[in-house]
């Protein structure tokens, strides 16, 4: 297996400055425990910056549905154009209705003309479901990835198993190139109780994270733009 190439998938696994927390009752709570509906044609650009300086834009759009093992799915294709060229093109992934989970992605680009590919097939065994969200909840999840690729014309698989616990610190108003956003601040750690980064999903945008700095990693994700699709 290639680690240049795989080692990008966790910046991509996972499928966001001014921020002050606001009083704990808002008009999230009202709706936060509603699961929002994703209508074919949904668009959300992100723009990423690592501590490196390698900067990448990815636009998700939902494309259809389908069933995993009996269970709803949205389907997604993502483009991805980065300064690093050692990133994939192209993503596809499955997204669990129930619980917003990615279970699986499969990543491509053509390197030397040959077409490279992994595959992320994703489990998650959650302590309690994430939603509803409200400020002082408390959860955790296991996150299982086996992981495929074709490279060097070869399939490897790789499992790696991470295990999260999650805070939900307050309710911010945060601003980023799409515009100002009510978000829930949610703080991940890892197994060991570490802080690895800090989320910020808003039903404005579907839940989705209009922010995400990543401190293992050095990165920070921000949304560029949200296109509903309205029926």
């Amino acid at each position: 297996m290639n680690c240049s190439f795989t080692n990008t998938l966790y910046f991509l696994i996972l499928f966001s400055f001014l921020v002050s927390c606001a009083p704990v009752k808002s008009n999230l709570d009202a709706i936060a425990g509603d699961m929002p509906v994703y209508n074919i044609g949904d668009t959300w650009q992100y723009k990423a910056i690592t501590n490196k300086g390698d900067i990448t834009i990815i636009t998700s759009t939902v494309t259809g549905e389908t069933k995993v093992n009996g269970k709803d799915h949205y389907l997604t294709t993502s483009q991805i154009a980065s300064t690093n060229t050692i990133y994939p093109t192209v993503s596809y992934e499955k997204v669990d209705k129930e619980f917003l989970d990615i279970t699986e992605s499969i990543m491509t680009k053509e390197r030397d003309g040959k077409l490279l590919w992994i595959n992320l097939k994703t489990s998650w065994i959650h302590s309690t479901p994430p939603y509803h969200m409200e400020v002082g909840k408390k959860s955790s999840s296991i996150k299982t990835t086996t992981i495929d690729t074709n490279n060097n014309n070869t399939t490897s698989p790789e499992k790696i198993v991470i295990k999260y616990s999650y805070h939900i610190d307050c309710i911010e108003n945060v601003t980023v190139p799409a515009g100002t956003f009510e978000c829930f601040k949610i703080s991940r750690y890892n197994e060991n109780n570490e802080l690895i980064d800090i989320l910020w999903p808003s039903i404005e945008v579907k839940y989705l994270n209009v922010k995400e700095v990543n401190f293992k990693s050095g990165r920070t994700v921000e949304l560029i733009y949200f296109i509903p699709v309205k029926k």
